[in-house]
């Protein structure tokens, strides 16, 4: 006896009279063949088209990515029995198309169940066949007549679906006897035009999107800046421009562009402004680890932006889904947040190079909320300078203010802490409740209580600026590290400089001017012996009228309890020698003397160093190193009011 599927189950699910979430129906694999695709397509382009029956009618579809899986290694195969988990129905030029993506295996069969025809709009049910869904009984057609010829194929031929039965021919046009008239579309088979349909497009709220959609107008607010970066990998530069929209119903999704598409929107777009957007792909995100929503917009030239101005009242200016600090620590590293908490202290404004030879800035600023927790929150340029100084000013005045993190990242060494991304949102002092709500909890006896921290001694994010002194001793870090052989560690201490490393032509370096994208280049250049002129590998053909000096050498530090060297870049030369790097190389070539005694002067002082320690593996063996992210000389009063502050506590 072959095994029962739902009645009536095609029908319901074309008419979407039962929707994806409560209604399962169990069908039977009509048949499944593999889609064609380019040879150098990926898994996820893979498709497999099904013909889902249910014993008195078929319908076409697709499976998901997510089911290709289990078609490749066979589990999923012509005449299986399925339970259909979830699946969306779309319209594709006038047809029905069943989209599954996730099924469950029922049963195996090795023919199919009952006399299935091809559903199309308006036949009705299976009650309307005589028969039940296990197909015991005779099917009639739709006119109560006897069964209708088969013919192979989908409905119009092939060699697959042989058993597959189809409605009879119906005439054409109207009148008595007649069938309905064509249905009116954009064009006809034969390719003759045909009446546009005129009415208003309807908006397609996000989380009905997904990626079998060709057609579909979504209305929302873009809620994060604009900012359009650079990026250089194999495939060589370009421009990326990534941004969020939220729509009525409070769903948020990332869309995405690049080279000329990002260079035109960032230009014609506001952040803060309502529009009706069309023409994009849905794709899966490419890191799952940042996605905001299952699917983002992947946009080109062909998109669409029309500002909707009527619309500014329907759709809020951001939503936050918040959590609370001590949720966190179950959290993994990577994840984005929401949180809202009172910004208690905050470090002073800093700056680093990066791994690609630009500087950045970056603040460091503690919150806690009423979980009575507390996380380091480090704020990155532009949000370290605009923000920071912002929340530098208030708490100076004596305020605590609430701020509002949307879409932090959690990054976590010896403990956890936040940071800022492009598309990080920062309010403070916000008009909400959940801010009246803290700020009410910390004036009430909040900023009394203990709490816990989140964040570590010498955590990632930047340990040691302003409250935050960290007095770890190199040693300590520097062997935890080899011992995990891995991570990176920011940590202050103070110390002093045991000796200088110089190169051959001294401790600076020419550098090229010129800018690579939105940042100077910095790449060593190389004088020509013939012609006198600079050269630079990455700006071959330019020419370069001087070059940009940059100190560029290495140096033994010493605390109480060990030595290590610590590379040096950029402007810490300056307050190192009090001088630039081209003042010293003057120095250098006219009084040889003189920039022998300025090295000997910059030893053995007391200095407050912030130090970045990695691992780094010298034949082989892993040992501690470190760069230098800040140095001053030692104010034995700021640092001992600031020691002082910290017993106090």
């Amino acid at each position: 006896m072959p095994p029962a599927l739902t009645p009536n189950a095609i029908s319901n699910i074309l008419e979407q009279t039962h929707g994806s979430q409560d209604f399962k129906p169990i069908v039977q694999v009509f048949d499944l063949k593999e889609l064609k695709t380019k040879p150098d397509a990926d898994d996820a382009a893979k498709r497999f088209r099904v013909l889902a029956s249910d014993g008195g009618f078929a319908a076409q579809g697709l499976f998901g990515a997510e089911l290709n899986a289990m078609c490749e290694r066979g589990e999923i195969t012509k005449f299986t029995v399925l339970r259909l988990r979830e699946y969306i129905v779309n319209d594709l030029n006038g047809r029905r198309i069943l989209i599954v993506m996730d099924a469950e295996v029922m049963d195996r069969y090795d023919a199919v169940i009952g006399q299935p025809r091809v559903w199309q709009p308006g036949t009705g049910t299976n009650a309307s066949t005589g028969m039940n869904a296990g197909g015991m009984q005779q099917q009639r057609n739709a006119y109560g007549g006897a069964p209708a010829a088969q013919v192979e194929g989908y409905g119009s031929g092939g060699g697959n679906g042989a058993n597959l039965a189809t409605e009879p021919p119906r005439a054409s046009g109207g009148g008595y006897g007649g069938g309905a008239p064509a249905a009116q579309g954009q064009y006809r088979r034969d390719g003759g035009a045909v009446a546009r349909n005129e009415q208003p497009r309807s908006i397609t709220p996000i989380h009905a999107l997904n990626p079998y959609q060709n057609r579909w107008t979504i209305r929302a607010r873009i809620t994060t800046p604009l900012e359009l970066r650079s990026y250089s990998n194999a495939k060589g530069e370009g421009k990326v421009l990534g941004f969020q929209v939220l729509d009525a119903d409070g769903t948020e999704i990332k869309c995405v562009c690049f080279n000329d598409t990002a260079v035109r929107l960032a230009g014609e777009l506001r952040q803060g402004l309502v529009y009706e957007i069309s023409k994009g792909a849905i794709v899966t995100p490419r890191d799952p680890r940042y996605a905001i929503y299952q699917y983002e917009i992947k946009l080109d030239n062909h998109a669409t932006f029309v500002p909707c101005p009527d619309a500014e009242r329907d759709i809020k200016k951001m939503v936050y889904k918040f959590k609370k600090l001590s949720e966190l620590d179950a959290l993994n590293a990577g994840d984005m947040v929401d949180v809202i908490g009172i910004a208690y202290s905050v470090g002073d404004l800093t700056t680093i190079m990066k791994r690609d030879g630009s500087e950045t800035s970056k603040r460091s600023v503690m919150i806690r909320d009423d979980s009575d927790t507390s996380i380091e929150f480090t704020l990155w340029d532009p949000h370290s300078v605009e923000i920071g100084g912002q929340i530098e000013s208030l708490i100076a005045s004596g305020e605590k203010p609430v701020i509002a993190v949307k879409s932090s990242r959690l990054g976590e060494f010896q403990g956890k802490n936040m940071g800022t991304v492009s598309s990080t949102m920062v309010e403070i002092n916000p008009d909400s409740s959940e801010a009246t709500r803290m700020r009410v909890w910390f004036d009430q006896g909040g900023a009394d209580k203990t709490f816990n921290s989140l964040s570590g001694s010498g955590g990632g994010g930047g340990k040691g600026s302003g409250e935050l002194l960290s007095f770890s001793t190199v040693k300590e870090i520097g062997e935890e590290l080899v011992a995990k052989n891995e991570g990176v560690a920011y940590l202050s201490c103070c110390g002093i400089i045991k000796h200088i490393k110089l190169g051959a032509e001294g401790n600076f370096y020419p550098a090229c001017p010129l800018l690579n994208g939105e940042r100077t280049c910095q790449k060593k250049l190389r004088k020509d012996d013939s012609t006198g002129e600079w050269k630079c590998e990455r700006h071959a053909g330019e020419k370069i009228e001087a070059a940009d000096w940059r100190y560029m050498f290495s140096m033994v530090c010493m605390d109480h309890s060990d030595e290590y060297w610590v590379s040096v870049f950029g402007d810490k030369g300056d307050k190192i020698f009090g001088i630039s790097a081209a003042e010293m190389k003057e120095i250098y070539d006219r009084e040889p003397e003189r920039y022998e005694n300025m090295i000997s002067d910059a030893l053995f002082n007391d200095y407050s160093l912030r130090v970045k320690v990695a691992v780094d593996n010298y034949t082989d063996v892993p040992r501690a190193k470190g760069s230098l992210v800040e140095i001053e000389r030692v104010n034995y009063v700021d640092m001992s009011k600031k020691l002082i502050g910290k017993i106090a506590k």
